[in-house]
Formats: structure tokens, C-alpha cells, sequence
């Protein structure tokens, strides 16, 4: 009876000492999580912001001006959301100017994505109300 005992002890004290062993591995190995998490805090950085104009009317050019906190690699427009591209732009830097105009009425919406040399994207929407078009005097 004492040397099953003696068997049952032996086999928790390997099991634990493996455990502890196992653990401690991994408490001192580096991880690469911890530089994902600092590309991921990268990301929520690249910001894009857009300024158009207040009115709007129909078939006249209007500006849009797309500013970013760090040189933008591409840019691309799209008026449905990227279903489709109207357009696609490289090495603009940090602030550009881009023209547009819509041919129809009521609530318009373009959508601007932008990439930074590191590859993060960020997308904006700039919805405007089309309004009639001006009578020329």
C-alpha cells in the first residue's frame, strides 16, 4: 500500500513540475501580440478628414479638400459606397484638393478612402444636399 502511494505521489509531483516548467515558458518567451497590438494602435492614428463647400448646386464644380495626419500612398473615390471607383489617386501627401459635381438633386454622398504608406486604410463620407441650380443674372 505505501509504494502505491508513493506511485501516486511521484506521478502528481512530475505532472506539477511539468506544469510549472510549461508555464514558465511561456511567462518568459516574447510574444508577437504585443507588436499587433502597437500596429493596431498605429492604425486608429491615420485619420482623414474632409472640408467641401456649404452649398451645392446642381451641375456646378465644387471642392472637396481631403487632409490626412500623415502622406497619403493612394486615395480613392467612389460614389456608392466602392461598389464602384470614379477615382484613384497616388502620393498626394497630407492635403490635396479634388473637384466633383452631381448632376442630380437631393442628398449625394461620396465616399473617400484613403491608404498610408504603412498600408492602413481609413474611410470618410461627405454627404451634401444638392440643391437646384443657380438662375445666372
Amino acid at each position: 500500500m505505501n509504494t502505491m502511494i508513493r506511485k501516486c505521489f511521484d506521478a502528481i509531483t512530475n505532472k506539477l513540475t511539468i506544469s510549472i516548467l510549461i508555464l514558465l515558458c511561456f511567462a518568459c518567451s516574447t510574444s508577437d501580440d504585443s507588436k499587433n497590438s502597437d500596429n493596431d494602435d498605429d492604425s486608429s492614428n491615420f485619420s482623414l478628414t474632409l472640408t467641401a463647400s456649404s452649398t451645392i448646386n446642381v451641375d456646378t464644380v465644387f471642392e472637396v479638400t481631403v487632409s490626412t495626419n500623415e502622406p497619403m500612398q493612394s486615395l480613392e473615390v467612389s460614389p456608392d459606397n466602392f461598389q464602384t471607383s470614379i477615382a484613384h489617386f497616388d502620393n498626394l501627401g497630407d492635403n490635396t484638393l479634388r473637384y466633383f459635381s452631381f448632376n442630380n438633386l437631393g442628398d449625394q454622398t461620396i465616399y473617400f478612402k484613403a491608404k498610408n504608406n504603412d498600408g492602413i486604410e481609413t474611410v470618410e463620407t461627405n454627404s451634401k444636399r444638392c440643391k437646384r441650380r443657380c438662375s445666372e443674372t
